[in-house]
Parts: structure tokens; sequence; C-alpha cells
């Protein structure tokens, strides 16, 4: 099949479990590397060249403990099957850039939050999650400690990034970047945060208990990592409006307070 000829091509599909990818690594590698790369291959076929923008992630780089920020100079090193072909298809991506086939660049995501959508993986939009159980007065279980820092992206930031990178082509052309807030927040001050939100909404306590992790939990949750967005801003100018993960839940719950 062919494509209609397009300028701007923002990926967005993928298989999107990490436990999933492990449970069916052929799967997993058939949707987010086979599937890319076969659109690549329609891409490559269109008269112009359209400049392709990359839904990657950022444990692409692995498991990091420090709190130093992660910044593109960094060594990949993914330890889950899903990570793995998600840097996989980036390269590919990159590579077709390099051969002279495409234009485009990687944006790796870090934690997005901004609202739950139907169908929705139950593994991503986890604060988003964490503050619609605080709103119907549910307790909530921290794994562990919640000592481990993350970086929270308001999805509205991430729409300005994607669109920032199509109208900076030359700049970010066939390149990847961190795309987060650049403000670590510890899980259990993030799920306090959205309690305590929820709390000020409906007068409700919200209990939070720590209990053990599961056993079959990958180590990748148990990361602590921020990034460091300079490259991006610096190649296009983006800078993320919700660098506070309260002024970020209060705006995408605005009718609620």
């Amino acid at each position: 099949k062919e494509l209609p000829e397009v300028y701007v091509f923002f990926h967005f599909a993928g298989q999107t479990s990490v436990y999933h990818a492990k449970d069916n690594v052929q799967n997993d590698l058939l949707v987010n590397v086979c599937g890319f790369l076969h659109l690549l291959r329609l891409l490559k076929k269109q008269s112009n060249k359209p400049f392709v923008v990359y839904s990657g992630t950022a444990t692409e780089v692995g498991v990091t403990y420090s709190e130093l920020k992660v910044d593109e100079s960094h060594c990949d090193r993914p330890n889950t099957f899903y990570d793995i072909s998600k840097l996989a298809a980036e390269n590919y991506l990159l590579q077709y850039v390099r051969e002279g086939w495409l234009n485009g660049c990687s944006l790796r995501l870090c934690n997005v939050y901004g609202g739950v959508k139907n169908g929705q993986n139950l593994e991503r939009g986890v604060i988003d999650k964490v503050f619609q159980q605080s709103l119907r007065g549910e307790p909530l279980q921290l794994f562990g400690d919640g000592n481990y820092l993350r970086d929270y992206i308001h999805i509205d930031d991430v729409v300005d990034a994607f669109y920032l990178a199509f109208q900076n082509q030359e700049s970010v052309n066939g390149a990847f970047y961190y795309i987060g807030s650049g403000n670590g927040v510890l899980i259990k001050d993030a799920f306090s945060c959205v309690a305590k939100l929820a709390e000020s909404v409906t007068e409700m306590p919200v209990k939070i208990t720590s209990v053990e992790p599961p056993s079959h939990l990958s180590s990748i949750e148990f990361r602590s990592f921020v990034s460091d967005h300079s490259a991006f801003s610096n190649a296009t100018g983006w800078i993320p409006k919700y660098r506070d993960l309260n002024s970020g839940i209060k705006y995408s719950y605005r009718h609620l307070f």
C-alpha cells in the first residue's frame, strides 16, 4: 500500500507495556520495530522527504540511580525488552536520516501526565490514576519507600515539543532529545501532592500506605531519573510551562478547582 503524500509524520503508535514485552517478546518486536520499519519504508517512497518525529521513551537509557540530570551524552544500556525495541526503532529512524532517505528526530519522553483516556495502558499515566483514586477517597499504595525520582512532564508541554521539533527541522534533524520538566520529584512526594490536591476538592482524607513491592516488578521501576532538556531547548526554544507538578495537576483538572 501507498501512503498519502505527507510533509510531517508524528509517530505515537506502539506497544507500551514493559510486562507485555517480557511476556511476548516477538509481538513487541513486530509492533514496535517491524511495524515502524514498514512505515519508514513507505515514507521513503514519497516524492518529498517527510520529517518524522518519533515518540521515544526516557527509559531507553536504562536504569539510572543518580540525582544528576541525564542528557544525550549518557550511554544507552536498555534493560527491558520494551526499551530495547524502542531504542531499535529510534536507531532505524536515525539511520534512515543518515542515509538521506528521510528527515526526522526522536523525542524521548519522561513521565507524561495531564489526563486519563479510555483504553489507556494501565502502566501509563500513573499520576493521573492516583489523582482519580484520591478523588474517590480510595487509599493509595506506595511500593516500598517511594524514594525514587521521576521527571513528570505535562502532556501540553509534550505537544509543544513535537510541534517545535517540526518547526525547527534543520536544528533537530538526525538527533534524539530528552523531553522532561527537568525537575526531579520523589514518587512519595508526588503521591502526597496529588492526595492533598484531591483532599482540597473533596474534603475527604486520603490515606497513603507503604507496601512491599511485588516480586515481579521490573528493576526499571526502581530507577531515579531526571532529564536535562537543555539541548532541545537550545535547538528549538522549547521551555516546559508546567515544571511544577502541583500547577500541572491544577491546570489539567481546572474544572475542579
